[in-house]
Parts: C-alpha cells; sequence; structure tokens
C-alpha cells in the first residue's frame, strides 16, 4: 500500500518540468510534502525543496523530531497534564446557581463555567498522551496501526467535546458531547491496551498491568452507576493511563525481559 512519502514522489517528476512562476500557485506544496516525508537521500542531492532550502528544512525537521522525542521533554508534558487535569478537577464551581465541592463535577460540566481554561485542558491532555503514546511505541518497537490509529480518533473526540459543550438538557447537542466523551475514553484506553495486549505474552508485567487497568475501567462504570456523574471517578482512568505510560517510559518496571528479548 502505497503511503504518503510515495504518492508524493510519484507526482514530483512531473512537478519539477514545471516553469517556476507556477509555483506561486501552490504547486510548490508537492515539493515541501515531498521534503517533509523524510526522503533525505533524494532532495539533499537534487535540491527538490522550493526554493532550494531542503537542508534547512531537514535541520529543521530533524531538531523537532530530536524535541519530541526526548525523554525529558515527554516527561515535562505528562507531568504539566497530569497537575493542571487534577487542578481542573479540583476547581470549586457555581452552576446553576448551586456550589458544588471539589471533585463533584465532572470537566463537562467544569467547562461550562471555565471555558477557556477548557481549551488548555484539551491542548495539555492532546500533547501528553501523542508525545507519551507515541514515545512507548518508539520505545518497545510498536509498529500496530490499531493503537495509532485508537490514539487520534481520541484526540477528534476530545476536540469535539469542546466544539460542542455539555447540556443539561436532553438534546442532540448533550448526544454528541458526551458520546463524544465516552469515544475519548474508550479510544484513548484502546490505544495503550492495544500494545500491552501485543506484548503480554513476552512480558507477563505488562499483561497483569493490562488486567489490572482493565479492571479499573470496569471499577469506574460500576462506581458511575452506583452514585451518577462524579469528577473523581471520571478522572480515574486518566490518572491510570498517565501512570502507566509514566512507567513503561520511565522506569524499568518492564524493561528486563521485554527488551532483551526484543
Amino acid at each position: 500500500m502505497l503511503n504518503d512519502a510515495d504518492i508524493v514522489g510519484s507526482l514530483l517528476p512531473a512537478v519539477k518540468l514545471l516553469p517556476p512562476y507556477c509555483y506561486g500557485n501552490g504547486l510548490w506544496l508537492f515539493r515541501f510534502a515531498f521534503c517533509y516525508f523524510n526522503k533525505p537521500n533524494i532532495f539533499l542531492k537534487g535540491g527538490l525543496c522550493p526554493y532550494g532550502k531542503g537542508n534547512v528544512m531537514e535541520k529543521q525537521k530533524g531538531f523537532l523530531s530530536r524535541v519530541v522525542e526526548n525523554r525529558y521533554f515527554c516527561m515535562f508534558w505528562l507531568f504539566l497534564a497530569v497537575g493542571f487535569i487534577t487542578w481542573f478537577g479540583a476547581l470549586k464551581v457555581e452552576y446553576l446557581g448551586v456550589s458544588y465541592p471539589r471533585f463533584e463535577k465532572t470537566a463537562s460540566v467544569i467547562a461550562m463555567v471555565h471555558p477557556k481554561l477548557y481549551y488548555l485542558w484539551v491542548i495539555f491532555m492532546i500533547a501528553a498522551l501523542w508525545l507519551n503514546i507515541n514515545y512507548m511505541y518508539r520505545r518497545y518497537d510498536y509498529n500496530g496501526k490499531v493503537g495509532k490509529v485508537s490514539m487520534y480518533l481520541s484526540f477528534i473526540c476530545i476536540i469535539v467535546t469542546k466544539i460542542v459543550p455539555h447540556e443539561d438538557d436532553f438534546n442532540w447537542r448533550m448526544v454528541v458531547h458526551w458520546s463524544a466523551a465516552l469515544l475519548f475514553g474508550t479510544f484513548g484506553a484502546a490505544a495503550v491496551i492495544v500494545f500491552l495486549f501485543s506484548r503480554a505474552k513476552e512480558n507477563k508485567r505488562m499483561l497483569v498491568t493490562m488486567l489490572l487497568f482493565i479492571a479499573l475501567l470496569a471499577i469506574m462504570i460500576v462506581l458511575l452507576l452506583l452514585f451518577g456523574e462524579n469528577g473523581a471517578i471520571e478522572t480515574l482512568p486518566i490518572w491510570g493511563v498517565f501512570l502507566i505510560l509514566f512507567l513503561l517510559n520511565f522506569t524499568d518496571v518492564y524493561e528486563k525481559k521485554t527488551l532483551k528479548e526484543s
């Protein structure tokens, strides 16, 4: 199956035949895309990037790659997200004339009172998950498409919760918001569970972690059925995911057997 780089690369010879003034109409984007999709052995020799800046583009891409793949950069965003999400959930809110204690209301309700802070909640959540899930995949050489697709679907869902805010009255907005929130949790958990499952046979600790995480999700559902909407209960799986990512990425808890066999 052709990937993006192959598709762009197949179009490049035709683009090279075009006169320079055509690039002003946007056709130079084909060259830019070709440079972007990691073909340094080609464009460094032929100067295929627009305006002869292939070397600059490659250096910039290399620098950005080193930043997002840096262990401490990923760890920083993980701690930042955990801290902010916990603080956000602990906010006391007055909603519909009623004051609620800390961790009583969910993030969706708190977002109605603090909509700008919820922008940061979404940004920090996506950044921390994207950096640390990809770090986990790279560290343990996981290339499965299911995990990556699940991760990006979770991001789409959490963005939808911002576009379509929470409502108390039962209507299409309420259905869309809570469906997106539930799917965010489902796809986000799947991105981690699928990876753990792929390594469960060769690493018993990952198997135990996967089963404990699934048990945590089941406990959350039971607690929600018993006590209804609650911010602390809602945050349990988020804390669980970040704890797992921390252990996988920044400790040696799983390293002994997995890295020896891989």
